[in-house]
């Protein structure tokens, strides 16, 4: 059986105490011989694998046992790795300059983003802006909730959206009562796109009887039946 040394200089100094200070030789030219053919060893080589029969066994299981021992040091470290990168996240949440940031000044950042929005977004959608500033964290939602401009501009276009058609027609209209709630005081800007029918939608039923609090209403529709807004007469 045939050893060489380690060449422990391959590798980091502080993995040296793990290495063993022999390693296995690869075959030579004679062994590589002796497979291609039936040719039998000679009486010297025959007794260099007797031995190499005898011993590898135990080689082996020392190397087995190595190799566990720095298999539970690689998973140690690598959690270890993990932990310290989660450390460094969560130092890194913590210490973040929003954190500081005054109420007043986020609540005018929030408002600036509301004057952003081109008013292609549905208000009734918890996906969509402001609400995803309530989402984000229990600061953000107080102040988010707490500021009624950025709850102020209302479109209900009741030809596309699809939280005011199907089954979902029950949750727009108490997701609408939960918005006009947050705009209490603001006065409101309306926008309406319409078709006929839409008198009977719940979600007229909740809009409706805020009309006192309308800044200004935009309609637009294929009819020009302006029935639904029968109830507001003497409030334009």
């Amino acid at each position: 059986m045939a050893y060489i040394p380690t060449k422990k200089t391959d590798f980091d100094t502080r993995l040296a105490p793990l290495l063993p200070d022999y390693s296995h030789a690869p075959p030579d030219a004679r062994i590589i011989k002796l497979l291609q053919t039936n040719t039998p060893p000679t009486p010297m080589e025959r007794n260099s694998f007797e031995a190499t029969l005898s011993e590898t066994p135990g080689r082996i299981a020392e190397l087995d046992s190595l190799i566990l021992s720095t298999t539970s040091l690689l998973r140690y470290l690598t959690n270890d790795r993990n932990q310290a990168l989660e450390n460094q996240a969560n130092a890194t949440k913590i210490l973040s300059p929003s954190r500081r940031l005054p109420t007043e000044m986020l609540t005018d950042i929030f408002i600036r983003c509301s004057s952003l929005q081109d008013g292609s977004e549905s208000p009734l959608d918890p996906g969509e802006f402001p609400w995803t500033l309530s989402h984000v964290c229990r600061k953000w939602r107080e102040v988010a909730v707490a500021t009624p401009e950025l709850w102020s501009s209302i479109r209900l276009d009741f030809l596309d959206d699809r939280f005011l058609n199907g089954s979902r027609i029950r949750e727009a209209a108490f997701m609408l009562g939960v918005i006009l709630d947050r705009a209490r005081p603001h006065y409101l800007d309306v926008r309406i796109d319409y078709d006929d029918g839409i008198s009977t939608h719940p979600a007229c039923a909740v809009l409706l009887p805020s009309v006192r609090c309308w800044k200004s209403l935009h309609i637009t529709g294929e009819s020009v039946d302006l029935g639904f807004l029968s109830p507001c007469r003497g409030f334009f």
